[in-house]
């Protein structure tokens, strides 16, 4: 691999990836140096990609929505943390499984709303 400084840009606009470095593979493609660290050798089937993205999308939600909502109805308390954990056990598989029913409709009504490139 040769490492070397970005030197593309669109004209009339500046380079904002000039003080990144970058290197170029054997087929010449463009990473930056944290893509090409960071990138897990293992990878799932592109099909995986809307369970992937549920699931995710569940376990960051549904923690998020058991911290504010066991707040709202039990406030700060020594078990707060146990209540949080309690409610998450529910909210994840029922957010997972919302999700997955959810997102044909909400990619539906984006492709509604937002102008095609």
């Amino acid at each position: 691999m040769i490492q070397a400084k970005a030197f593309y840009s669109r004209p009339g606009q500046p380079d904002r990836l000039a003080a990144v470095p970058h290197i170029f593979d054997k087929q010449d493609n463009v990473m930056t140096l944290a893509t090409t660290s960071k990138t897990a050798r293992i990878r799932l089937p592109k099909h995986t990609m809307p369970y992937v993205f549920a699931l995710y999308m569940a376990i960051i939600m549904a923690f998020l929505m058991s911290l504010v909502i066991t707040f709202a109805e039990f406030g700060w308390g020594p078990h707060y943390m146990e209540n949080v954990m309690n409610a998450y056990q529910i909210a994840m598989p029922a957010a997972f499984f919302c999700i997955l029913a959810v997102r044909p409709v909400v990619i539906r009504l984006v492709g509604l709303t937002v102008r095609g490139h």
